[in-house]
């Protein structure tokens, strides 16, 4: 009888996940995926998703907050193609893109939640205030938002433990570096502040989009 430790199944199943670091929670996943990989991926699965949730560096909370704040960017970016009176045909071209990317952030994400088994809070209620007042009022809270973005996943990335959530990550913060630098070219600012972006912790992300969520 073939014994369960020779099966390839359980490491096919496990491939995807690699840890990191030494925290508790890392230590923690760590003996739950070499116990799946001698006893099947299958019945391991709750106690991986435990695994997860009990690590230090709370990848789960991580993809719970990047999940509402790509909501939010979808949301505005919505909003703004239908209520901004003047957004001229250039910016309209490349907002639209950036929205249809905003989009695909949060379903991915999304889809991400779901496979980890993550209770992802209540979609964010939302009010921009002015924000679409002028093509000018957009694109300056859009900078905001995009460069708060950035920082937020590169001051997240540092805290993640999961290889298939660093590399989610770390594909997104690459193309809203873009959105970034194409809004802040719009308004004749830099393309960035500076050779090296600054990370922020998700009390000060939350303190930047504070004044657009009502609940």
């Amino acid at each position: 009888m073939r014994s369960r430790a020779s099966s390839s199944e359980p490491a096919a199943a496990l491939a995807g996940f690699r840890v990191d670091g030494i925290t508790r929670g890392a230590f923690i996943l760590r003996g739950t995926l070499a116990a799946a990989a001698v006893y099947g991926a299958g019945a391991a699965t709750p106690f991986v998703r435990s695994a997860l949730a009990q690590s230090d560096a709370s990848d789960s909370a991580i993809l719970d907050f990047a999940l509402r704040l790509e909501t939010l960017e979808a949301n505005f970016y919505d909003k703004a193609l239908k209520q901004v009176p003047d957004m001229s045909r250039s910016v309209r071209h490349v907002i639209q893109d950036v929205r249809d990317h905003e989009h695909q952030h949060a379903e991915t994400v999304s889809e991400m939640v779901l496979q980890l088994g993550i209770s992802a809070s209540p979609a964010p209620k939302l009010d921009f205030g002015d924000s679409f007042s002028s093509q000018q009022r957009f694109l300056e809270v859009a900078v905001q938002l995009e460069d708060t973005g950035v920082s937020a996943y590169n001051g997240a990335l540092p805290e993640m433990f999961t290889s298939g959530i660093i590399e989610l990550a770390a594909q997104i913060v690459q193309v809203e570096a873009r959105h970034a630098a194409l809004v802040r070219d719009f308004l004749g600012k830099p393309i960035t502040e500076g050779a090296f972006d600054k990370p922020l912790d998700e009390p000060r992300v939350s303190a930047r989009i504070k004044p657009y969520v009502v609940g």
